[in-house]
């Protein structure tokens, strides 16, 4: 069976939203989070926006909008590391 590449990026984005709420909005403590649990090898947090990003980019329509009810307070500090 063939997983669908949007499928992976709903979930990746999934893992990257919970443990960023995990961590209480550190962003640190997140990426270290992933690393040590979720097999990422970022090397700083500035990898870990990118990452975010590139993954984002593929998120739509529904699933985007609830993202965005959901996850709104972890978006912002996410937007707003740069």
């Amino acid at each position: 069976m063939i997983i669908p590449e949007s499928a992976v990026k709903d979930e990746e984005i999934s893992i990257f939203l919970l443990v960023v709420r995990g961590s209480d909005c550190d962003l640190k403590k997140a990426v270290i989070r992933l690393n040590l649990k979720d097999h990422y090898d970022f090397k700083n947090i500035d990898e870990f926006i990118d990452k975010f990003h590139e993954v984002y980019q593929f998120i739509g329509g529904e699933r985007l909008k609830r993202i965005k009810e959901v996850y709104g307070k972890e978006l912002l500090l996410i937007d707003g590391y740069k």
